[in-house]
């Protein structure tokens, strides 16, 4: 726990990461939403940590997987630093993660946020809304979306990720429905 999230790691020598005292990456998504979903979290510890990843991680088109996103390689987080900022998981929408912050945020009972972030990730909403941006079929889950550090923020990328939707449908019917 780091005061108003929790941590996502620390490297070999003790340093965290996810963490208010990093440069890069200070807040990751998953340890909010799975301390929520499991349990881990206490009532209060859940809320405030998924006020945290509200107010820093949502966005119109989902829940960023971190943020800020990396802007130099670090080889205890690993591969995700080596995208471009906010491509893919360095600080993009990471469709698989996003359905679980859906899920937390039901969970918490903060249904707003939750039908929000399900209604910003629907491709047929968003390809309606900006079709030139989010530059992907209307009819498939992204795997992915461009988050604000990347010159394409809002564009999606591997598309047809059938993993992803059904976490989407689990989404809609279990928590939001």
């Amino acid at each position: 726990w780091d005061g108003n999230w929790y941590i996502a790691g620390t490297s070999d020598n003790g340093q965290p990461f996810g963490s208010s005292t990093n440069t890069e990456g200070q807040i990751f998504l998953n340890p909010q939403t799975w301390a929520t979903l499991t349990g881990i979290a206490g009532e209060g510890r859940a809320k405030q940590a998924l006020e945290s990843a509200r107010q820093r991680l949502v966005k119109e088109y989902g829940a960023l997987l971190l943020s800020p996103a990396y802007r130099n390689v670090d080889p205890y987080v690993g591969y995700i630093t080596r995208y471009a900022p906010g491509l893919r998981e360095n600080g993009g929408v990471y469709s698989h993660a996003s359905t679980w912050a859906i899920q937390a945020f039901a969970q918490v009972g903060d249904l707003e946020t939750a039908y929000s972030i399900y209604r910003g990730m629907l491709p047929a909403l968003r390809a309606a809304a900006d079709a030139d941006s989010y530059q992907a079929e209307p009819y498939v889950m992204p795997g992915n979306v461009d988050g604000p550090d990347s010159p394409y923020e809002g564009r999606a990328g591997w598309t047809w990720y059938t993993g992803s939707s059904s976490w989407m449908r689990r989404a809609a019917l279990n928590s939001i429905l």
